[in-house]
């Protein structure tokens, strides 16, 4: 079963995120990073140790986290797919970054 990586709790309903797979989520309600950022990239690497090609983020919350578990996931695979919340349907969509297949340029 494929697992959604969760940013961090928010007061969001992300029960609709649960049809593609198990959430976890990696960082405290409330966190935001101020100054250095070595600490909470060490975290997302620890959480994203047990990830798979085809899981997913869901960044809600500090945007800088989301940042961070997005660039951890494109290091660990140079693809990251990442969850959308489309408010007219109340469901999420999921879009795949290829970090490697994108022309240079661009």
């Amino acid at each position: 079963m494929a697992k959604v990586f969760l940013t961090q709790q928010q007061h969001h309903d992300t029960s609709p995120a649960k049809t593609f797979g198990e959430i976890i989520t990696v960082y405290q309600p409330n966190t935001q990073v101020y100054g250095d950022t070595p600490h909470f990239v060490d975290v997302a690497r620890r959480f994203l140790r047990s990830a798979d090609e085809d899981d997913f983020i869901l960044p809600l919350g500090d945007p800088v986290l989301g940042a961070i578990l997005t660039m951890v996931m494109c290091e660990k695979f140079g693809i990251v797919n990442i969850l959308k919340f489309d408010r007219k349907t109340q469901s999420y969509s999921s879009y795949s970054i290829d970090v490697e297949g994108q022309p240079i340029g661009v």
